[in-house]
This record gives structure tokens, C-alpha cells and sequence, in this order.
């Protein structure tokens, strides 16, 4: 291989990295998840998430403190399609682990230092806490199915499946 080849690709792979680092966040804002979000023309009011919703403070407290294992989704109320393409899902999943995990949601406008500091990379994303570590962080496109799956994994391991 010539040394005009290598500098060559070494380039070409220099300039997809940056793209897709400049790029990527540029399509999240148009699509969705930016500060600047809008609800839908006549929505008033964003849509009450089913998910309980808590500040990076108070997730942080939930984490150290809780006895069963937490499912944090970081997500908005409005403005991204990925969220609302979940919200149904993730509503179901509440329902199937009340009682055995808390399931609830941080603001990703709010909180996006610590939800990249967990590993949650666009909105939304799932970081799954079990005596106050992260097990596992999924960001989307993923399934409620495969966060119950790790979940359960969680419970069976700490003798929590009824």
C-alpha cells in the first residue's frame, strides 16, 4: 500500500467520525429532544407521562436508597418521536414490575451531563440500576421487551421473581 493510500483513508475515516459527530446531534435537534422542543400545535400542555418524573438530584437518592432495582429512562414529555414511539411501551412495563422495580423518568434536556455520564447517548435511553450501580444501559432503538428481560435478569439473580 502506498503511503498516499493510507494518508488517504486515514482521512476518509477522520472525516466520517467527525461527520457523524456533528451530524447525529444535528438530526436529534431537528427531529426531536432539543431544548427548544415545541408540543404539537394544539396541545397546550405536554402530555402527562405515565412514568413517574424525577430530577437528576432526586434520581441519584432513589438510586442509593431503594431496595428493589431502578429502571431510568431518560426521555422527554414532547418533541421526539423515539420517545413518544416508547411512552406506550415503557407505560406497559411500569405496569408489569410495580411492586418488584421502580421504573421512572429524568428529563434528557435537563440532566444530558449525567445521562451521558451513565451511558444513555440519545434520547430516549435506559440505564437500569441495581444496588446503586448500573447494570445495564440500552439507548433507543431498543424495547420495553428487552428492558423487562434485564430487569428480570436482575430480579432473579437477587431472588425478587414472585
Amino acid at each position: 500500500m502506498k503511503p498516499r493510500d493510507v494518508g488517504f483513508q486515514l482521512a476518509n475515516v477522520f472525516f466520517w467520525r467527525l461527520a457523524y459527530t456533528m451530524i447525529a446531534p444535528l438530526i436529534a435537534a431537528i427531529v426531536g429532544c432539543g431544548p427548544n422542543a415545541v408540543p404539537p400545535h394544539g396541545a397546550g400542555q405536554a402530555v402527562s407521562p405515565p412514568l413517574p418524573v424525577v430530577s437528576g438530584a432526586e434520581m441519584h437518592a432513589l438510586v442509593q436508597l431503594a431496595e428493589r432495582p431502578v429502571l431510568v429512562e431518560f426521555g422527554v414529555n414532547f418533541g421526539c418521536i423515539r420517545c413518544d414511539q416508547m411512552r406506550p411501551e415503557m407505560a406497559r412495563l411500569f405496569r408489569e414490575v410495580e411492586g418488584r422495580a421502580d421504573v421512572v423518568r429524568v428529563d434528557f434536556n435537563a440532566n444530558q451531563q449525567l445521562a451521558v455520564q451513565l451511558g444513555a447517548t440519545i434520547c430516549p435511553s435506559y440505564v437500569l440500576f441495581d444496588q446503586g450501580r448500573v447494570v445495564v444501559a440500552r439507548s433507543f432503538p431498543t424495547s420495553a421487551d428487552l428492558l423487562a428481560a434485564d430487569l428480570e435478569s436482575v430480579l432473579a439473580h437477587n431472588g425478587g421473581i414472585e
